[in-house]
């Protein structure tokens, strides 16, 4: 028997008494309004008898709310056999006490019948049918020979119980029908127990799959409590399944490295909404990092069953992500210094302060100085990505206007656009009010839209830059007549490090920084940028920020 199994054997078997106090208490209750409308005597003995019943009832009680891990199966077998046996015992003297073959007490026979078709199985309840037609027909006849007395069910005595006609005919007939009830539970025990089968089959299948799988995974009812935890799961948060399964989660049994976890868990499931969130876990000489994530789950119609959380172990990838921005940012700076000595040299030599060159070698220190120049805004772009990744990429937010900026833009890019032909369209809506904005960095992102918009238009083409006003939005538009951008490359165009193929053919020194950056900058800014595009017929960025 699996843990779960038993925990549901236990809940119940306390339902099982729990019902019982009920069920006793109303067989008083009957037996004193037959009494008191006279249609028959109420023995004392019934006071004694509902005495006995809630004295072992209690008994049951007290071992079923005992610690699960305390309760034997072999104990669980004892106290489902001892409950239907001494009731069938107690409904017999009911039975006996209240008119013997006369009485209809024997109905109180099914309800034990009823309850082993839950927890026995069928020869079990064959044979608990064959103990309670034994215990019947010792009463009858018992009574028919005169060994007991007989109690007359009603004020008058008929005399049935002499009467071997009436005597043999409601024997045989209660008789008859315990043994159809019998026979009948047991098909629809077998019935329950093959479904059970079935069920308990695809269950182990489920848990198997989950116990073996390389995430965590726990699942947490409506009401707060552990249903499922696998292997991994365990061993991450470091508790014992026993303790934990079918309780809460408690910060204070926890150690402290893991309450921010443990916190995350709680708050998540309070809500109905997926969640995620990276948390790391300080140990004493190493740390690990988790990626948590909270699903709701649902029935088919839609009610709440509870959460799933899911632990994945992303350590490493973390690590490696670090070691890599590290390498990043140690390499860019120490190329920065020497690409600086190189564009101040290839200046003074174009300035003509190493002598007088002629045409050729101005052409190619030209050359050298753009592509010094283009390996610069790469090492740029590169140290304000280890920036943005370590957080420190400031942002200094003041009143400015947007539309200055993209005005500046443009005049700055002009001549690079006038290279291609391309001619540049600029609409401003003036009547836009200032945003918070840091103007350096804002201005970084729609100088690298509109350069992108330049580098990869076809010649004589145009390049559109709208800034205008939708509802309580200000949304910037940079419209392109170029390459576009394949259905490959949208799902990755603001990944770092990525270049679609129709830019890598177009030029070949682009860094796939620009629009990461773009993203991050636009998003602090509380923005939003999105695109659409369409290959070789061009490309529109549109960033919407909050008024």
């Amino acid at each position: 028997m699996s843990p779960d199994d038993k925990i549901q054997r236990i809940n119940t078997l306390r339902y099982i008494v729990a019902s019982r106090w009920f069920l006793h208490a109303g067989i008083v209750v009957l037996g004193l309004i037959q009494k008191v409308i006279g249609v028959a005597e109420f023995d004392p003995i019934i006071f004694v008898l509902l005495a006995i019943t809630y004295s072992y009832n209690a008994g049951y009680y007290l071992y079923l709310r005992r610690d699960p891990a305390r309760i034997s199966e072999r104990g669980l077998y004892i106290i489902s056999v001892l409950q239907v046996l001494v009731d069938q015992l107690v409904y017999t003297v009911i039975l006996y006490a209240s008119g013997g073959v006369e009485s209809l007490s024997f109905l109180f026979y099914f309800l034990s019948i009823f309850i082993a078709i839950i927890i026995f199985r069928e020869m079990e309840i064959i044979a608990l049918t064959l103990f309670t037609v034994a215990l019947y027909a010792g009463v009858i006849f018992l009574e028919f020979k005169n060994i007991i007395p007989h109690f007359s069910r009603y004020n008058f005595d008929p005399g049935f119980h002499q009467n071997i006609g009436v005597t043999v005919h409601n024997g045989a007939t209660v008789i008859l029908i315990l043994i159809f009830t019998a026979f009948f539970a047991a098909f629809i025990s077998n019935i329950i127990r093959s479904r059970e089968g079935a069920i308990i089959s695809e269950r182990d299948k489920v848990t198997t799959i989950v116990d073996n799988l390389v995430d965590g995974v726990i699942m947490i009812d409506t009401s707060g409590f552990v249903r499922l935890i696998n292997p991994y799961a365990q061993h991450l948060l470091q508790l014992d399944r026993a303790e934990h399964i079918h309780s809460r989660l408690r910060i204070e049994d926890f150690a402290p490295p893991l309450h921010s976890l443990v916190k995350f868990i709680n708050n998540a499931v309070q809500e109905q909404t997926y969640k995620s969130q990276e948390v790391r876990i300080e140990e004493e000489d190493d740390h690990i990092i988790l990626q948590i994530t909270a699903l709701l789950l649902t029935s088919k119609g839609g009610h709440r069953i509870g959460h799933l959380i899911i632990m994945r172990n992303i350590t490493r990838e973390k690590d490696l992500d670090q070691m890599k921005s590290d390498f990043i940012s140690v390499a860019a700076h120490q190329l920065r210094t020497p690409l600086a000595t190189l564009k101040w040299l290839f200046k003074m030599l174009l300035d003509g302060d190493g002598g007088q060159l002629n045409e050729k070698q101005t052409d190619l220190l030209g050359k050298g100085f753009e592509r010094n120049n283009e390996v610069i805004e790469i090492v740029n772009n590169l140290l304000d990505v280890s920036e943005i990744e370590d957080g420190r990429f400031p942002y200094k937010f003041l009143n400015c206007s947007l539309g200055d900026i993209v005005n500046q833009v443009a005049h700055d890019t002009q001549v690079n656009a006038e290279r291609k032909n391309i001619r540049m369209e600029i609409a401003i809506d003036n009547t836009i009010a200032q945003l918070k904005l840091d103007r350096q960095k804002f201005k970084m992102a729609v100088q690298n839209l509109v350069d992108n918009a330049i580098k990869y238009s076809h010649r004589d083409s145009t390049v559109k830059v709208s800034l205008d006003k939708e509802n309580d939005r200000v949304v910037l538009r940079v419209k392109d007549n170029g390459i576009g951008m394949s259905d490959e490359s949208k799902d990755k165009i603001f990944t770092k490090f990525f270049r679609g193929k129709e830019a890598s053919i177009q030029d070949p020194t682009g860094s796939g920084l620009g629009l990461y950056i773009v993203r991050n900058i636009v998003e602090k800014h509380g923005g939003k940028i999105t695109y659409s595009s369409e290959l070789n017929k061009g490309t529109t960025f549109i960033i919407r920020l909050p008024v």
